[in-house]
């Protein structure tokens, strides 16, 4: 089992090169193995640039890799991850979530996290877990984790296929769906499909719409905390996972899963 700990406890006085070496052997990699184990590894990290630089000099998100590197060095059939992007800007995530959908493979991840945009990203499976016991478990292998709902004010005032021409005018945009009116015909419900491997930017994404005139009354997608759900586990819960399970509804209905 290959694991990679939430505080990714690395010895910064040795070079990238050196720690993987330290490595390897205590993980029982064959010497006649271990070059190459390693220089494979350095280049699914993407840390060949850096090998020869001491580990405390490099950036938390190189940092990060390191601490990937060593987990999965051995090769191991099971991965877990605690907490893996935590400290990451916005675009570091990016990026580390994209390195782990491109080495990981058919391995098995156990990933730790209330980050739920994480979790969307590598898993099938989320269980719940408070105070050791499981409240939750639930399969969302059939949930398009690119899915963002919005509800937009005022729609009577412009036409449906114009506001879907400007949220579709956004990059990384796939497939905008009107779903229904509410507020007597005064708002509307939309789902629009992201580019998995773009995420979903949801803040820049609400600020471009009310900058073409769109009035945005309310957002929902998977880009929230596992706090924010668990801090009440019997309402928070619940509603989440009527939310899941709307979602799945409305990306079957229209073909967007």
């Amino acid at each position: 089992t290959g694991y990679f700990p939430e505080n990714n406890p690395l010895y910064h006085d040795l070079t990238v090169y050196e720690f993987l070496e330290f490595v390897s052997d205590a993980k029982g990699v064959r010497k006649n193995n271990k070059k190459e184990a390693i220089n494979q590894t350095m280049e699914k990290c993407g840390l060949i640039d850096v090998k020869n630089r001491k580990i405390g000099v490099l950036s938390k998100g190189y940092r990060q890799r390191v601490g990937l590197a060593q987990a999965i060095i051995n090769e191991p059939p099971i991965i877990l991850l605690d907490e893996p992007t935590i400290g990451l800007d916005f675009r570091q995530k990016m990026e580390f979530r994209k390195l782990l959908k491109n080495i990981l493979g058919e391995k098995t991840i156990i990933l730790c996290s209330h980050i739920l945009t994480d979790i969307y990203g590598f898993c099938n499976r989320i269980l719940f877990v408070e105070d050791g016991e499981i409240k939750k478990d639930i399969d969302i292998s059939g949930i398009s984790n690119e899915l963002l709902v919005l509800n937009v004010k005022n729609i009577e005032k412009i036409d449906i296929h114009k506001i879907k021409n400007i949220m579709l005018s956004f990059k990384g945009v796939l497939d905008v769906q009107y779903i229904e009116n509410y507020n007597n015909g005064g708002a509307g419900k939309f789902v629009v499909r992201f580019d998995k491997e773009g995420g979903i930017p949801s803040q820049e994404y609400v600020k471009y719409l009310e900058e073409k005139d769109l009035s945005i009354e309310y957002v929902t997608d998977a880009n929230c905390h596992g706090e924010e759900i668990i801090g009440n586990p019997t309402a928070k819960v619940s509603a989440y996972f009527e939310y899941l399970e709307k979602c799945k509804k409305l990306a079957h209905k229209h073909n967007l899963s």
